[in-house]
């Protein structure tokens, strides 16, 4: 039996594994911003959390909102995505202390790639790259993320599908 085309979302519960098919990601290219100051505080990434969470009150349909801090200065995550960016050097991720919810993709990339974890403030306007579990997409924004950094991180995604399909080592 093949799998069906799209997203397949996996959870686990009630002591069972859920298993939800959407025809396709949340993130797409182009993808329009807004700001809102994040519903999580403290100082450390916690499990994504099942609906109804804080996070429902945040997301609006075809849209990635950008949390922040209280400030509404420094960028924590969107409402779809970690969120990277590019300095004009090198691609920068959220330092580990911020409140949001721990990212599979994100700390994949900063494992496999040279990663700079300083605060993404609003007020840099530097490109951003927004990445999840699916892949990752760039939103409407004035300046593009690097193609050759884009592309590295593509490549990631392409070499865990590759794994995936061709079905556990026998090493």
């Amino acid at each position: 039996m093949a799998a069906p085309e799209g997203v397949i979302s996996i959870s686990f519960n009630d002591g069972a594994l859920a298993f939800t098919h959407r025809p396709q990601s949340s993130l797409f290219d182009g993808i329009p911003l807004r700001e809102v100051v994040s519903p999580l505080f403290g100082t450390s990434p916690i499990p994504k959390p099942r609906s109804p969470s804080v996070y429902d009150q945040v997301r609006v349909h075809g849209v990635a909102t950008l949390l922040t801090d209280p400030t509404g200065r420094e960028i924590y995550e969107s409402s779809v995505s970690a969120v990277l960016a590019w300095n004009g050097k090198s691609v920068i991720a959220v330092p580990d202390d911020r409140p949001r919810v721990q990212s599979i993709a994100e700390r994949e990339i900063c494992a496999r790639i040279d990663v700079q974890r300083i605060p993404i403030r609003l007020e840099d306007r530097w490109p951003l790259l927004l990445v999840n579990a699916v892949g990752c997409a760039e939103p409407r924004q004035l300046r593009s993320f690097p193609r050759d950094a884009r592309t590295s991180i593509e490549q990631l995604y392409q070499k865990s599908v590759t794994a995936l399909k061709s079905g556990p080592s026998t090493h």
